[in-house]
């Protein structure tokens, strides 16, 4: 079951919580009165919200010359701001980073140690792949998009140089 209730406060009742339209009315008048229900509330999504957010990644993608197209630039600003979930894979035979290691072993000790630890370190990544989340309206409420528009704001500024001051 699923409805939106609007919380309110009022004088003489307290806080309650009350159906928003008739749909949810409908649905709420389904519960059992004195039963336990366990609910997940969220914070609906604002879609000006959501068209500024796009109208400031469209400024960035018009300012920057990366990206050929939107998706590749909004890939990136997910992954920049954290909006992603990790995914390890089993590691598999790297005969590149094999080599490099042999390599290492014929040059002299500064250099072979930097190689060493730059081999490491690309074995130790390999298995990570990020995959950027959705932020699609029902993906995630307005609290979780306001966490990803403040750092959208940030990420204009400091990796691709726009000002996103009327954005703010």
């Amino acid at each position: 079951m699923k409805c939106i209730l609007r919380i309110r406060r009022h004088p003489e009742l307290g806080i309650y919580a009350a159906p928003v339209s008739q749909h949810d009315a409908d649905e709420f008048a389904k519960l059992n009165l004195n039963s336990d229900y366990r609910a997940v509330i969220t914070k609906p999504r604002n879609p000006g919200h959501h068209s500024k957010a796009f109208a400031l990644i469209q400024l960035i993608f018009e300012n920057q010359d990366r990206y050929s197209n939107l998706e590749d630039l909004l890939t990136e600003i997910k992954l920049l701001s954290g909006w992603y979930d990790h995914h390890v894979r089993a590691p598999r035979p790297a005969p590149i980073l094999d080599y490099l290691e042999r390599m290492a072993g014929k040059l002299p000790a500064p250099f072979q140690s930097q190689l060493l630890r730059a081999a490491q370190k690309l074995r130790d990544e390999a298995g990570v792949v990020y995959i950027p989340k959705s932020i699609a309206f029902e993906s995630m409420d307005q609290t979780a998009f306001e966490e990803f528009y403040k750092r959208l704001l940030e990420i204009a500024k400091d990796d691709f140089g726009v000002d996103a001051g009327e954005f703010a």
